[in-house]
């Protein structure tokens, strides 16, 4: 018995409907997510380097323009919140991994 199966998609239909085609909906949400999370653990004096945050348009940068922003993040500089300090992504990373995780799945449609 022969039998014929035509299978007809489009795989950029599907990326684009889980945001991970020219839309580019993914990235940026994460993006987005990852500047609101990092907030808590940017150096925070008058709030002009956590509010410096720019989002690149491709969402695959986030860069902080104040003039210090360098030497806050590479400078062993004392804060009174030990969450906020140098390194300050991977300092997010490390405590709201699952979260962000979270923020993209629910663009994409992610489990």
């Amino acid at each position: 018995m022969k039998c014929s199966l035509h299978v007809n998609f489009s795989p950029e239909a599907i990326l684009e409907k889980r945001g991970l085609g020219a839309s580019n909906r993914a990235q940026l949400r994460l993006a987005q997510s990852a500047r609101a999370r990092m907030d808590k653990y940017v150096p925070f004096d008058t709030g002009y380097l956590k509010n410096s945050a720019k989002i690149s348009q491709d969402g695959r940068q986030i860069a902080y323009s104040a003039p210090y922003a360098g030497a806050q993040y590479y400078g062993d500089w004392h804060h009174d919140d030990p969450n906020r300090g140098k390194f300050w992504d991977r300092r997010m990373l490390a405590g709201e991994k699952s979260a962000l995780i979270s923020d993209v799945k629910a663009v994409t449609g992610g489990r």
